[in-house]
């Protein structure tokens, strides 16, 4: 598998990694079971590292946005 769409996965900007996760769908669904096999791993263990990323990222703006709101209601009591 061409290791340029796993750089681009790993691109800060949104737009780059969306249009990566396109091509790399495209690619997998014409595929058949045999031919996929080969890349099958290496296809998981990206996608549990993109997930892993993002579950982090959404944990870490929920944390943000919780000590925010308590700053302010602290703010707004005294």
């Amino acid at each position: 598998m061409h290791t340029g769409i796993f750089l681009a996965l790993q691109e800060p900007e949104p737009m780059v990694k969306r249009n990566a996760m396109h091509a790399l769908d495209a690619f997998c669904e014409n595929l058949g079971g045999e031919e996929l096999m080969p890349y099958l791993a290496q296809l998981m263990t990206k996608m549990g590292e993109l997930l892993h990323v993002r579950h982090t990222a959404t944990h870490y703006n929920t944390l943000q946005q919780t000590a925010t709101h308590r700053e302010a209601y602290l703010h707004s009591s005294a």
